[in-house]
């Protein structure tokens, strides 16, 4: 009698058990550690502005920062002649003989809000695009730190960036941007990424 007694209160805690795990999602998934923050800044041109202003983006601080002899930047901004916002990545501002990282670019159709995943196809690595006003550009960079540490999920940190104004007397660009900080997570919408 005991050992049936045994055996109903084993079953009842298994089936409890796999209940608790179930009503909290996967508990072997990856955790995402830092939140997605929408950010702002104001970006120059890297050709017609003083070298001490900032024309690129670092994605890893969310920073813009200078374009530099350093290839600290992920991607850097420029207004052409015939006043459109070009982005470069790293190696096309630099040459053979800057290593630099693979930074892969992509324009979409949607709008800042409606990106909540990024692709994982379509870029186009080392390269450049034109960035239309109010426009996103999708952003795959194949981050350093990232490679550096083991992540099941990939190198890859994922933005989207929107231009939201030009100055062409300051050659200033207004950006608002959003990365995931979490190496392989493709999640693109504001707070904790679930992947």
């Amino acid at each position: 009698m005991q050992s049936r007694i045994f055996t109903l209160f084993a079953a009842v805690g298994a089936i409890a058990s796999v209940a608790a795990l179930s009503s909290c999602g996967d508990p072997t998934a990856l955790q995402a550690q830092r939140e997605n923050l929408v950010d702002q800044a104001v970006i120059f041109a890297l050709n017609g502005t003083p070298t001490t202003l900032p024309s690129g983006l670092r994605l890893s601080s969310r920073q813009a920062i200078r374009v530099d002899a350093n290839f600290a930047f992920d991607i850097a901004f420029d207004i052409n002649a015939n006043n459109e916002v070009v982005v470069y990545t790293q190696r096309m501002v630099g040459n053979q003989l800057v290593l630099g990282h693979p930074v892969g670019l992509q324009l979409t159709e949607q709008s800042f809000d409606a990106v909540t995943r990024a692709p994982v196809t379509g870029y186009k690595y080392d390269s450049l695009v034109v960035l239309p006003g109010n426009r996103v550009l999708l952003v795959d960079d194949v981050d350093p730190v990232c490679g550096q540490q083991f992540s099941i999920l990939g190198p890859n940190l994922r933005a989207k960036i929107r231009l939201d104004s030009v100055v062409l007397s300051d050659r200033a660009m207004f950006i608002t941007f959003l990365v995931n900080r979490n190496c392989g997570f493709r999640g693109l919408s504001p707070g904790l990424p679930a992947d």
